[in-house]
């Protein structure tokens, strides 16, 4: 894999961004708003993250590990053996150590490769030859910033270290938001009657029947483990309302629901939790019976969602991540970074994943919500692809806008059509995300299909994300769906890559129950699933050719594109063509097959 995955490293920020015409110049870099110097004795801990040692055997381990003709073909690794082979040694550790404390600083955890370290703002300053200042970012968020580019110490420079904390580099962005569109829901624990409108908003039972997944009476998810990384936490009636009254589910087959707080969390609230519920409600929705671990992050910075991702491969106790957030990928250069190049906190992230990967644990990432044309940090919308989306080692999950089918008084959501219809909000568009990747090279499973291109694309699949959102500026003409979200007691309608990535996690982790194991790296499998249907054209694995519609700069196009990817999923099929057998398919909502 490492010939497919290397990472580029970028001289100079000029001209990197991949467009249909040319290069373009990046727009003024947001230089976050300073507030103040930080006063002496204030805190300003960090974390000091390792390379990861034997790099080219790991990727060759992870190919195997994917690899049905190959011994190791789903041999996954505990912690423990990953960090005796891969990660820092002792003796590294105990040199960073010793120097840390020499500064005056304190080093009171270690854990996989990652150190956590205490300090003053005097010491960091004294340390690193910075001034570290109090600053927001444009969405309103605080940090502590340094002024400019850390001067590392002898012993993190000789060991290849980085410290992500005091960078320039704003917060990832949730990808979702409420419906522009009226939802028509009924009263209070009364299912939404969709078959008033042909585009929902869905339930999790709806969604179910139309993506075609496995009959309730033919597979549950338990004793699978799901983490949901997000940063908000959860009202518990709100998610039993949606479960339980909304969606049918008999009590006594949820599955238990936890917390992991990372840097303390964030408490829950009606405005900020609304995309941990949405998480939660459909990965749980579309994979009844599954346990979940919400590891509830204090904010979406680059370095607390390292913080949660390293807690994750180090715990080890989930199977498959779902992560509703993205950043583009051009944020991290030097041209948005005052003329610093942040791109290392993109590869420590990588490195999490294919640790991750190796223990057999499979992330999924919503795309985007903009389009071919993300928001960047100076605001304004440019030709990019999201991380961690992106990374090789993630699944990305674009989405469309799902028409079932409209019979007057009954539960029927078969499945007519979808479309991808942009909208125009105050800045850019609202579309499922893709496009190219600035960083990563084209992974080979992404040669098993025509993609056109010779770098990593996005997405690469997609499910129901819904349109006219909130802030529509246009009149968002035709239809667009939405789901249905219970929190705070209220229900509403929600869109985003957000609601179909969770719905791709629920997919997984049945597949995952009924292969008796972990899956590891979806990507490879969802491939040579794309390969097989072109080399059978009347096999369904992926609804596309069907499909049409853009966003913004991309058109679909079967097989495969940077709008919906290999397409929509009709779940059995991919499943039976995966695992062999032959699942029966989920029902009219209500009913045996799917309460």
């Amino acid at each position: 894999m490492s010939q497919n995955f290397a990472f580029p490293w970028r001289a100079a920020a000029c001209c990197v961004a991949l467009v249909v015409a040319g290069c373009i110049t990046p727009a003024t870099a947001e230089t976050p708003l300073i507030l103040s110097h930080a006063t002496a004795n204030e805190a300003a801990d960090f974390d000091v993250y390792f390379p990861l040692r034997n790099k080219a055997e790991l990727d060759k381990l992870v190919e195997a590990q994917t690899d049905r003709r190959s011994a190791q073909y789903h041999q996954w690794l505990k912690p423990a053996d990953f960090e005796a082979r891969f990660g820092p040694t002792d003796d590294t550790i105990a040199r960073v150590s010793a120097e840390m404390n020499s500064f005056g600083f304190q080093v009171t955890e270690h854990r996989g490769i990652r150190l956590h370290v205490t300090a003053s703002v005097t010491a960091v300053e004294a340390a690193f030859g910075v001034h570290i200042n109090h600053a927001r970012f444009a969405e309103g968020s605080e940090a502590l910033v340094a002024d400019g580019a850390l001067r590392l110490t002898p012993e993190l420079v000789a060991a290849g270290a980085h410290i992500p904390q005091f960078s320039t580099v704003g917060p990832f962005h949730k990808h979702s938001q409420p419906a522009k569109v009226p939802t028509g829901l009924g009263p209070e624990n009364i299912r939404p009657e969709n078959y008033q409108s042909a585009y929902g908003p869905y339930l999790a039972a709806d969604l179910r029947q139309a993506y075609g997944y496995p009959s309730y009476g033919a597979v549950n998810a338990s004793g699978v483990t799901i983490g949901i990384l997000m940063s908000g936490g959860y009202n518990l009636p709100d998610i039993e309302e949606y479960l339980e009254s909304w969606d049918g589910i008999p009590v006594a087959d949820l599955g238990t629901l936890n917390t992991v707080l990372i840097n303390g969390g964030a408490a829950y609230s009606s405005s900020n939790s609304g995309e941990t519920h949405l998480d939660i409600e459909q990965s749980m929705g579309m994979a009844i019976g599954a346990s979940e671990i919400l590891y509830n992050l204090s904010d979406l910075s680059n370095t607390v969602v390292l913080f949660g991702l390293n807690t994750i491969v180090s715990d080890n106790n989930v199977a498959i991540v779902n992560m509703s957030f993205g950043e583009p990928e051009e944020d991290y250069l030097p041209a948005y970074n005052g003329g610093i190049s942040q791109e290392y906190q993109v590869q420590i992230e990588d490195e999490l994943f294919e640790q991750g990967s190796s223990q057999g644990i499979t992330f999924v990432a919503s795309s985007g919500d903009h389009g071919s044309d993300p928001k960047g940090p100076a605001g304004t919308p440019y030709i990019a692809v999201e991380e961690p989306a992106s990374d090789p080692y993630v699944t990305g999950v674009g989405g469309t806008n799902l028409e079932t089918t409209y019979t007057d008084g009954s539960d029927n959501s078969a499945y007519v059509s979808e479309f991808e219809r942009f909208d125009t909000e105050a800045v850019g568009v609202w579309a499922s995300g893709g496009g190219k990747s600035i960083f990563w090279a084209k992974p080979s499973y992404q040669s098993l299909v025509p993609t056109g291109q010779t770098v990593r694309t996005v997405p690469d699949v997609a499910l129901h994300m819904g349109g006219c959102p909130s802030d529509a500026t246009d009149s968002c003409e035709g239809i667009r769906s939405a789901d249905v979200l219970i929190i705070g007691g209220a229900e509403s309608g929600e869109i985003g890559t957000s609601a179909s990535s969770p719905d791709i996690v629920g997919m997984f982790a049945l597949t995952a129950k009924l292969a008796n194991g972990r899956l590891g790296p979806m990507n490879k499998y969802l491939y040579e699933a794309g390969a097989f249907q072109i080399a059978h054209p009347t096999a369904v694995l992926f609804r596309h050719k069907y499909i049409s519609g853009t966003n913004y700069n991309y058109t679909i196009a079967a097989p495969y594109d940077m709008v919906i990817g290999l397409g929509t999923p009709y779940a059995t099929n991919f499943i039976d063509w995966l695992l062999g057998g032959s699942l029966p398919v989920s029902g009219v909502p209500g009913t045996a097959t799917n309460p």
